[in-house]
Protein backbone atom coordinates (compact mmCIF):
# COMPACT_ATOMS: atom_id res chain seq x y z
CA UNK A 1 0.00 0.00 0.00
CA UNK A 2 1.29 3.53 -0.70
CA UNK A 3 1.90 5.76 1.50
CA UNK A 4 -1.02 8.14 0.16
CA UNK A 5 -3.23 5.18 1.15
CA UNK A 6 -2.22 5.21 4.93
CA UNK A 7 -3.61 8.48 5.03
CA UNK A 8 -5.97 9.77 7.39
CA UNK A 9 -9.13 11.25 5.81
CA UNK A 10 -10.41 14.36 7.40
CA UNK A 11 -13.71 14.88 5.43
CA UNK A 12 -16.38 16.65 5.46
CA UNK A 13 -19.40 17.92 3.32
CA UNK A 14 -23.23 19.03 3.70
CA UNK A 15 -24.45 16.53 5.30
CA UNK A 16 -24.74 15.03 8.73
CA UNK A 17 -23.50 11.36 9.77
CA UNK A 18 -27.38 11.06 11.09
CA UNK A 19 -29.18 12.98 8.61
CA UNK A 20 -32.39 12.00 7.34
CA UNK A 21 -31.69 10.78 3.54
CA UNK A 22 -28.48 8.52 2.25
CA UNK A 23 -25.58 10.70 1.73
CA UNK A 24 -23.06 10.03 -0.69
CA UNK A 25 -19.96 11.99 1.22
CA UNK A 26 -21.05 9.39 4.13
CA UNK A 27 -21.31 6.64 2.29
CA UNK A 28 -17.74 7.46 1.24
CA UNK A 29 -16.82 8.26 4.64
CA UNK A 30 -18.02 5.17 5.82
CA UNK A 31 -16.08 2.58 3.00
CA UNK A 32 -12.79 4.75 3.15
CA UNK A 33 -13.20 3.93 6.92
CA UNK A 34 -13.12 1.16 6.58
CA UNK A 35 -9.07 0.24 5.62
CA UNK A 36 -8.21 4.09 6.81
CA UNK A 37 -8.79 6.28 9.81
CA UNK A 38 -11.75 9.04 8.64
CA UNK A 39 -13.06 12.27 10.38
CA UNK A 40 -16.13 13.03 9.25
CA UNK A 41 -17.08 16.59 10.47
CA UNK A 42 -20.16 17.02 10.45
CA UNK A 43 -22.23 20.25 8.52
CA UNK A 44 -21.31 22.86 11.52
CA UNK A 45 -24.70 24.51 13.00
CA UNK A 46 -25.03 28.01 13.04
CA UNK A 47 -26.85 30.54 15.47
CA UNK A 48 -30.14 30.19 13.93
CA UNK A 49 -30.07 26.25 13.56
CA UNK A 50 -29.19 25.89 17.02
CA UNK A 51 -32.03 28.13 18.01
CA UNK A 52 -34.85 26.58 15.54
CA UNK A 53 -33.49 22.69 16.61
CA UNK A 54 -32.44 23.20 20.35
CA UNK A 55 -34.95 20.86 21.52
CA UNK A 56 -34.48 18.17 19.01
CA UNK A 57 -32.34 14.97 19.69
CA UNK A 58 -29.83 15.34 16.67
CA UNK A 59 -28.76 18.59 18.20
CA UNK A 60 -28.89 18.03 21.79
CA UNK A 61 -26.32 15.26 22.22
CA UNK A 62 -24.19 17.90 20.20
CA UNK A 63 -24.79 20.91 22.73
CA UNK A 64 -21.74 21.09 24.66
CA UNK A 65 -19.32 20.48 20.87
CA UNK A 66 -21.82 23.55 19.00
CA UNK A 67 -21.65 26.16 22.46
CA UNK A 68 -18.04 25.45 23.78
CA UNK A 69 -15.97 23.11 21.66
CA UNK A 70 -16.31 20.05 24.01
CA UNK A 71 -17.19 16.64 23.34
CA UNK A 72 -16.76 16.91 19.63
CA UNK A 73 -16.10 13.27 18.69
CA UNK A 74 -18.71 10.83 18.31
CA UNK A 75 -18.16 6.66 17.87
CA UNK A 76 -21.28 5.59 15.70
CA UNK A 77 -22.20 2.54 16.66
CA UNK A 78 -22.27 -0.53 13.82
CA UNK A 79 -19.38 1.42 11.80
CA UNK A 80 -15.52 0.93 11.69
CA UNK A 81 -13.23 1.84 14.93
CA UNK A 82 -11.79 3.69 12.28
CA UNK A 83 -14.88 6.04 12.05
CA UNK A 84 -15.23 9.76 13.94
CA UNK A 85 -17.57 11.77 13.51
CA UNK A 86 -16.71 15.03 14.80
CA UNK A 87 -19.11 18.06 15.43
CA UNK A 88 -17.65 21.50 15.00
CA UNK A 89 -18.54 24.95 16.89
CA UNK A 90 -21.16 26.73 15.75
CA UNK A 91 -21.23 29.03 12.98
CA UNK A 92 -22.72 32.58 12.35
CA UNK A 93 -25.90 33.07 10.67
CA UNK A 94 -24.51 34.71 7.53
CA UNK A 95 -26.04 32.65 3.73
CA UNK A 96 -28.83 35.74 4.11
CA UNK A 97 -26.44 38.60 3.86
CA UNK A 98 -25.65 39.87 0.46
CA UNK A 99 -22.55 39.57 -1.46
CA UNK A 100 -19.72 42.19 -0.25
CA UNK A 101 -17.27 43.24 2.14
CA UNK A 102 -19.61 41.79 5.19
CA UNK A 103 -20.44 38.72 4.13
CA UNK A 104 -16.62 37.72 3.63
CA UNK A 105 -15.66 39.26 6.82
CA UNK A 106 -18.42 36.97 8.63
CA UNK A 107 -17.86 34.17 6.36
CA UNK A 108 -14.40 34.44 7.35
CA UNK A 109 -14.52 34.10 11.11
CA UNK A 110 -16.58 31.18 10.55
CA UNK A 111 -14.14 29.73 8.75
CA UNK A 112 -11.24 30.44 10.96
CA UNK A 113 -13.43 28.16 13.75
CA UNK A 114 -14.46 25.55 11.31
CA UNK A 115 -10.58 25.27 10.61
CA UNK A 116 -9.97 25.34 13.97
CA UNK A 117 -11.77 21.95 14.76
CA UNK A 118 -9.42 20.34 11.89
CA UNK A 119 -6.53 22.18 13.94
CA UNK A 120 -7.91 20.04 16.93
CA UNK A 121 -8.21 17.20 15.21
CA UNK A 122 -5.04 16.70 14.01
CA UNK A 123 -3.47 17.36 17.17
CA UNK A 124 -5.12 15.34 19.49
CA UNK A 125 -4.43 12.37 16.95
CA UNK A 126 -0.96 13.42 15.95
CA UNK A 127 -1.86 13.29 12.05
CA UNK A 128 1.51 13.96 10.23
CA UNK A 129 -0.38 12.29 7.42
CA UNK A 130 -3.69 13.19 6.01
CA UNK A 131 -5.81 13.84 3.01
CA UNK A 132 -8.67 16.76 3.26
CA UNK A 133 -11.68 16.25 1.79
CA UNK A 134 -14.31 18.26 0.70
CA UNK A 135 -17.12 16.29 -0.38
CA UNK A 136 -19.44 19.58 -2.02
CA UNK A 137 -19.51 21.52 0.42
CA UNK A 138 -18.73 25.29 -1.61
CA UNK A 139 -19.08 26.95 2.31
CA UNK A 140 -16.33 25.67 4.37
CA UNK A 141 -13.34 24.67 3.80
CA UNK A 142 -12.79 26.18 -0.20
CA UNK A 143 -9.18 27.29 0.67
CA UNK A 144 -6.88 25.46 3.08
CA UNK A 145 -5.16 27.77 5.25
CA UNK A 146 -0.95 27.66 4.77
CA UNK A 147 0.21 25.82 8.00
CA UNK A 148 -1.54 22.85 6.93
CA UNK A 149 0.18 20.23 4.90
CA UNK A 150 -2.25 17.78 3.50
CA UNK A 151 -1.07 14.86 1.14
CA UNK A 152 -3.97 16.27 -0.83
CA UNK A 153 -6.92 18.67 -1.02
CA UNK A 154 -9.88 17.28 -2.64
CA UNK A 155 -12.81 18.66 -3.56
CA UNK A 156 -16.10 17.15 -4.86
CA UNK A 157 -19.11 18.51 -6.56
CA UNK A 158 -22.18 16.18 -6.37
CA UNK A 159 -24.66 19.38 -8.02
CA UNK A 160 -24.33 22.22 -10.12
CA UNK A 161 -24.73 24.81 -7.53
CA UNK A 162 -24.97 27.56 -10.52
CA UNK A 163 -28.86 25.98 -10.57
CA UNK A 164 -29.81 25.67 -6.97
CA UNK A 165 -31.73 28.67 -5.64
CA UNK A 166 -30.30 29.38 -2.10
CA UNK A 167 -26.77 28.42 -3.64
CA UNK A 168 -26.26 30.73 -6.18
CA UNK A 169 -25.71 33.54 -3.97
CA UNK A 170 -22.62 32.47 -2.03
CA UNK A 171 -21.79 28.71 -3.73
CA UNK A 172 -21.06 29.61 -6.42
CA UNK A 173 -18.12 31.67 -5.32
CA UNK A 174 -17.07 29.42 -3.03
CA UNK A 175 -17.09 26.56 -4.99
CA UNK A 176 -14.79 28.64 -7.54
CA UNK A 177 -11.86 28.73 -4.58
CA UNK A 178 -12.31 25.32 -4.09
CA UNK A 179 -11.90 24.40 -8.05
CA UNK A 180 -8.51 26.99 -7.66
CA UNK A 181 -7.43 25.58 -5.12
CA UNK A 182 -7.74 21.49 -5.29
CA UNK A 183 -5.64 19.09 -5.99
CA UNK A 184 -7.61 16.80 -7.12
CA UNK A 185 -11.23 17.47 -8.80
CA UNK A 186 -13.70 15.26 -8.50
CA UNK A 187 -17.61 15.00 -9.73
CA UNK A 188 -20.33 12.59 -10.08
CA UNK A 189 -21.76 13.24 -13.64
CA UNK A 190 -20.77 14.07 -17.09
CA UNK A 191 -22.66 16.96 -17.49
CA UNK A 192 -20.70 18.12 -14.30
CA UNK A 193 -17.51 17.32 -15.35
CA UNK A 194 -18.16 19.58 -18.56
CA UNK A 195 -19.52 23.09 -15.91
CA UNK A 196 -16.69 22.64 -13.45
CA UNK A 197 -13.96 22.53 -16.71
CA UNK A 198 -15.58 25.33 -18.42
CA UNK A 199 -15.90 27.58 -15.19
CA UNK A 200 -12.76 26.55 -13.34
CA UNK A 201 -10.32 25.48 -16.42
CA UNK A 202 -8.52 22.27 -14.61
CA UNK A 203 -9.05 18.55 -14.98
CA UNK A 204 -11.88 17.38 -13.35
CA UNK A 205 -12.35 13.65 -12.99
CA UNK A 206 -15.94 11.68 -12.54
CA UNK A 207 -16.49 9.68 -9.78
CA UNK A 208 -19.98 8.64 -9.97
CA UNK A 209 -22.26 7.85 -7.15
CA UNK A 210 -23.11 4.18 -6.03
CA UNK A 211 -24.68 1.79 -3.68
CA UNK A 212 -24.72 -0.16 -0.74
CA UNK A 213 -25.26 -3.16 -3.40
CA UNK A 214 -24.44 -5.78 -0.66
CA UNK A 215 -27.63 -4.14 1.69
CA UNK A 216 -29.75 -3.37 -1.16
CA UNK A 217 -29.54 -6.98 -2.64
CA UNK A 218 -31.55 -8.21 0.24
CA UNK A 219 -34.76 -6.51 -1.06
CA UNK A 220 -34.81 -9.70 -3.47
CA UNK A 221 -32.98 -12.20 -1.83
CA UNK A 222 -34.72 -12.34 1.61
CA UNK A 223 -38.05 -12.37 2.96
CA UNK A 224 -39.59 -9.90 5.35
CA UNK A 225 -42.66 -8.72 7.11
CA UNK A 226 -44.75 -6.38 5.82
CA UNK A 227 -44.16 -3.01 7.24
CA UNK A 228 -46.87 -1.49 9.33
CA UNK A 229 -47.68 1.32 6.98
CA UNK A 230 -48.65 -1.10 3.95
CA UNK A 231 -50.28 -3.89 6.21
CA UNK A 232 -54.16 -4.17 4.74
CA UNK A 233 -53.60 -3.07 1.07
CA UNK A 234 -54.05 -4.97 -1.66
CA UNK A 235 -53.08 -2.66 -4.39
CA UNK A 236 -49.36 -2.84 -6.58
CA UNK A 237 -47.18 -0.38 -4.93
CA UNK A 238 -45.41 2.01 -6.25
CA UNK A 239 -42.24 3.58 -4.78
CA UNK A 240 -40.51 6.68 -4.60
CA UNK A 241 -37.26 7.06 -2.29
CA UNK A 242 -35.85 10.70 -1.17
CA UNK A 243 -37.08 14.18 -0.98
CA UNK A 244 -39.89 15.27 -2.23
CA UNK A 245 -39.01 18.59 -3.48
CA UNK A 246 -37.04 20.80 -5.65
CA UNK A 247 -36.39 18.12 -8.30
CA UNK A 248 -39.34 16.80 -8.55
CA UNK A 249 -41.83 17.14 -11.73
CA UNK A 250 -44.97 17.54 -9.47
CA UNK A 251 -47.25 18.18 -12.82
CA UNK A 252 -45.95 14.27 -13.84
CA UNK A 253 -46.40 13.15 -10.41
CA UNK A 254 -49.58 14.37 -9.70
CA UNK A 255 -50.70 13.10 -13.56
CA UNK A 256 -49.21 9.74 -12.55
CA UNK A 257 -51.65 9.58 -9.77
CA UNK A 258 -54.62 10.20 -10.99
CA UNK A 259 -54.44 7.81 -14.05
CA UNK A 260 -53.21 5.07 -11.75
CA UNK A 261 -55.74 5.47 -9.30
CA UNK A 262 -55.69 1.03 -8.82
CA UNK A 263 -52.15 1.91 -7.30
CA UNK A 264 -51.05 2.95 -3.98
CA UNK A 265 -47.60 5.69 -4.38
CA UNK A 266 -45.39 5.56 -1.36
CA UNK A 267 -43.77 8.26 -0.82
CA UNK A 268 -40.74 7.85 1.57
CA UNK A 269 -38.39 10.74 2.39
CA UNK A 270 -38.96 14.21 3.59
CA UNK A 271 -42.89 15.50 2.22
CA UNK A 272 -42.43 19.54 2.78
CA UNK A 273 -43.08 19.73 -0.70
CA UNK A 274 -45.77 22.27 0.03
CA UNK A 275 -43.36 25.58 -1.55
CA UNK A 276 -42.63 23.85 -5.05
CA UNK A 277 -46.25 22.95 -5.98
CA UNK A 278 -49.80 23.80 -5.21
CA UNK A 279 -50.94 20.10 -5.77
CA UNK A 280 -52.05 18.35 -2.15
CA UNK A 281 -50.33 15.06 -2.76
CA UNK A 282 -51.61 13.87 0.69
CA UNK A 283 -55.18 14.82 0.14
CA UNK A 284 -55.13 12.32 -2.89
CA UNK A 285 -56.38 9.15 -1.68
CA UNK A 286 -54.09 6.76 -3.46
CA UNK A 287 -50.50 8.53 -1.84
CA UNK A 288 -49.11 7.46 1.13
CA UNK A 289 -46.09 9.78 2.46
CA UNK A 290 -43.78 7.55 4.85
CA UNK A 291 -41.01 9.73 7.24
CA UNK A 292 -37.25 8.97 6.19
CA UNK A 293 -36.02 5.65 7.22
CA UNK A 294 -32.46 4.62 8.28
CA UNK A 295 -30.51 3.23 4.77
CA UNK A 296 -30.40 -0.05 6.53
CA UNK A 297 -34.55 -0.14 6.29
CA UNK A 298 -34.87 0.55 3.40
CA UNK A 299 -34.86 -2.75 1.80
CA UNK A 300 -37.85 -4.11 3.78
CA UNK A 301 -39.46 -1.10 1.93
CA UNK A 302 -38.44 -1.67 -1.77
CA UNK A 303 -39.31 -5.35 -0.94
CA UNK A 304 -42.88 -4.44 -1.08
CA UNK A 305 -42.36 -2.29 -4.06
CA UNK A 306 -43.60 -3.09 -7.64
CA UNK A 307 -41.98 -0.60 -9.51
CA UNK A 308 -40.16 2.41 -8.41
CA UNK A 309 -40.22 6.14 -10.30
CA UNK A 310 -37.65 8.97 -10.80
CA UNK A 311 -40.16 11.75 -11.28
CA UNK A 312 -37.50 14.69 -12.19
CA UNK A 313 -37.91 17.74 -14.31
CA UNK A 314 -35.71 18.06 -16.79
CA UNK A 315 -33.85 21.30 -16.00
CA UNK A 316 -30.21 22.93 -15.36
CA UNK A 317 -30.15 21.32 -11.34
CA UNK A 318 -30.99 17.74 -12.57
CA UNK A 319 -29.38 17.63 -16.25
CA UNK A 320 -25.62 17.34 -13.83
CA UNK A 321 -27.35 14.73 -11.70
CA UNK A 322 -26.44 10.83 -11.16
CA UNK A 323 -29.00 9.67 -9.02
CA UNK A 324 -28.23 7.72 -5.78
CA UNK A 325 -31.01 5.53 -5.80
CA UNK A 326 -30.59 4.61 -9.22
CA UNK A 327 -28.16 1.84 -8.39
CA UNK A 328 -29.71 1.26 -5.07
CA UNK A 329 -33.06 0.78 -6.36
CA UNK A 330 -31.15 -2.00 -9.47
CA UNK A 331 -29.35 -3.32 -6.92
CA UNK A 332 -32.74 -4.43 -5.16
CA UNK A 333 -34.26 -5.89 -8.42
CA UNK A 334 -36.73 -3.10 -8.94
CA UNK A 335 -38.35 -1.89 -12.19
CA UNK A 336 -37.46 1.81 -12.57
CA UNK A 337 -39.08 4.50 -14.17
CA UNK A 338 -37.53 7.68 -14.90
CA UNK A 339 -37.54 10.73 -17.20
CA UNK A 340 -34.50 11.33 -19.21
CA UNK A 341 -33.29 14.39 -16.87
CA UNK A 342 -29.59 13.45 -17.59
CA UNK A 343 -27.11 12.03 -19.80
CA UNK A 344 -25.89 9.96 -17.63
CA UNK A 345 -29.72 8.53 -16.71
CA UNK A 346 -29.51 7.91 -19.83
CA UNK A 347 -26.68 4.62 -20.01
CA UNK A 348 -29.21 2.58 -17.81
CA UNK A 349 -31.70 2.49 -20.51
CA UNK A 350 -31.21 -1.44 -20.79
CA UNK A 351 -32.46 -1.91 -17.60
CA UNK A 352 -34.78 0.44 -16.81
CA UNK A 353 -37.63 2.80 -17.94
CA UNK A 354 -36.35 5.81 -19.61
CA UNK A 355 -39.35 8.16 -20.36
CA UNK A 356 -38.66 11.29 -22.97
CA UNK A 357 -41.96 12.50 -22.08
CA UNK A 358 -45.31 13.06 -19.32
CA UNK A 359 -47.33 10.08 -21.50
CA UNK A 360 -44.80 7.25 -21.86
CA UNK A 361 -43.39 8.04 -17.86
CA UNK A 362 -47.32 7.35 -17.09
CA UNK A 363 -47.41 3.84 -19.21
CA UNK A 364 -44.09 2.07 -18.35
CA UNK A 365 -45.39 2.07 -14.93
CA UNK A 366 -47.67 -0.96 -15.81
CA UNK A 367 -45.02 -1.65 -18.39
CA UNK A 368 -42.69 -1.66 -15.27
CA UNK A 369 -44.87 -3.52 -12.72
CA UNK A 370 -45.29 -6.28 -15.74
CA UNK A 371 -41.91 -6.57 -16.11
CA UNK A 372 -41.02 -8.19 -12.87
CA UNK A 373 -40.14 -11.88 -13.97
CA UNK A 374 -37.14 -13.39 -12.38
CA UNK A 375 -35.10 -12.93 -15.58
CA UNK A 376 -35.33 -9.31 -15.29
CA UNK A 377 -34.97 -9.14 -11.64
CA UNK A 378 -31.43 -10.58 -12.19
CA UNK A 379 -30.71 -8.85 -14.37
CA UNK A 380 -31.36 -5.14 -12.80
CA UNK A 381 -29.40 -6.61 -10.10
CA UNK A 382 -26.42 -8.24 -12.40
CA UNK A 383 -26.70 -4.00 -13.92
CA UNK A 384 -25.42 -3.09 -10.46
CA UNK A 385 -22.58 -4.86 -9.69
CA UNK A 386 -19.36 -2.83 -10.19
CA UNK A 387 -21.09 -0.21 -8.41
CA UNK A 388 -20.87 -0.41 -4.98
CA UNK A 389 -18.70 1.72 -2.75
CA UNK A 390 -15.79 -0.33 -2.54
CA UNK A 391 -15.63 -0.41 -6.59
CA UNK A 392 -15.65 3.72 -6.24
CA UNK A 393 -12.98 3.98 -3.66
CA UNK A 394 -10.69 1.90 -5.59
CA UNK A 395 -11.57 4.31 -8.09
CA UNK A 396 -10.58 7.09 -5.90
CA UNK A 397 -7.12 5.70 -5.09
CA UNK A 398 -6.03 5.85 -8.31
CA UNK A 399 -7.22 9.12 -9.29
CA UNK A 400 -5.55 10.38 -6.63
CA UNK A 401 -2.17 8.50 -7.01
CA UNK A 402 -2.51 9.46 -10.56
CA UNK A 403 -2.47 13.23 -9.20
CA UNK A 404 -0.26 12.59 -6.56
CA UNK A 405 2.36 11.58 -9.33
CA UNK A 406 1.89 14.57 -10.95
CA UNK A 407 2.36 17.47 -8.07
Amino acid sequence: MSDLRNSAIIMWSMSRWDGPLSSAAFSIAKELSKTNQVFYLDYPYTVKDYIRQKDEPELKHRKLAIKEGKNIYTKVPGLSDNFTAVTPRGMLSVNFMPEGFIYDTFSGINNKRFFKTIDKIIEDHKLENYILFNSFNPFYGVKIPKRFKPALFVYQSRDDIRAIKVGVKHGVKGERQAIKNADLLLVTSTNLKRVLEQDGGKNVRILPNAAETKLFRTAAEETFEIPKELKGNAMPVVGYIGHVGLRIDFELLEACINRHKDKLFVMIGPGDYEPFTEVDLRSMPNVLFIDSKPLKELPRYLHFMDCTIIPFLKNDLTKSIYPLKMNEQLAAGKAIVCTDFSEDVQGFEDVAYISANKEEFIENIQVAIDSNSEENIKKRMQRSEGNSWKDRIQLFWQMAESVKKTN
